[in-house]
């Protein structure tokens, strides 16, 4: 996905990135195949409930600076991180 400079980059249209970004979405189920089949064994899994940016709208930003649903809302993942072995 080509998101083009100077668009709004968040669900609140608060946010516009200075330059052109590329995005890819894959499938968890893609992702973990893939490492399957490059012949790694998957050693971790985790599903975060934070942002790098307010792809949902409510999401709020954390002192941290991680966006999350507000606390009323039930957690959902909007990342994930793993980790293999090869």
């Amino acid at each position: 996905m080509h998101c083009p400079r100077d668009e709004p980059s968040d669900a609140s249209g608060n946010v516009v990135i200075a330059g052109d970004t590329w995005e890819w979405q894959h499938t968890t189920s893609s992702v973990i195949n893939a490492i399957i089949g490059a012949g790694l064994r998957l050693t971790s899994f985790n599903e975060h409930p934070e942002s790098t940016y307010a792809d949902i709208r409510g999401m709020m930003k954390s002192e941290d600076g991680w966006y999350r649903l507000p606390a009323d809302v039930p957690e959902v993942p909007m990342l994930y991180s793993l980790t293999a072995e090869g």
